[in-house]
């Protein structure tokens, strides 16, 4: 057996385990966060500091109704935005507030406008509850 084959079968060989690392990195960063069924959403809200009231000591955010949506089971608040950036740097997050639906392998949305969340939420269970 040559020397050529042994080290084209050795690239081969690093080349896989590479991209096998790579892949298996990107899917675990933010695995917890996705929904646990198919057909089923997980959301993660970020809120600005601007958002909600304060009474008494304790921080009120009311949330839109779409939020409430049959199909969401998981959901994850945060107001920190450093940690969570340091805690997930593949979600990207840039601002807050940010709004995240994860469905049970990858995002389906991540907007930064409430309204586009709430259009999304709406119009999503619409159509599920027609069929």
């Amino acid at each position: 057996v040559s020397v050529i084959p042994k080290f084209f079968l050795l690239a081969m060989f690093f080349c896989s385990l590479i991209l096998i690392v790579f892949f298996t990195s990107t899917s675990a960063s933010y695995h917890h966060l996705l929904s646990e069924n198919k057909g089923e959403y997980s959301l993660f809200i970020m809120w600005g500091e601007e958002e909600g009231t304060e009474e008494n000591g304790v921080h009120f955010i009311e949330t839109p109704e779409s939020f409430n949506n049959s199909k969401i089971t998981k959901k994850h608040i945060s107001h920190d935005l450093k940690a969570i950036q340091t805690k997930y740097p593949k979600l990207a997050i840039e601002k807050k507030p940010v709004f995240i639906i994860f469905d049970h392998k990858r995002i389906v949305l991540k907007t930064y406008d409430l309204q586009e969340i709430v259009y999304f939420l709406e119009k999503d269970y619409q159509s599920g509850t027609s069929k």
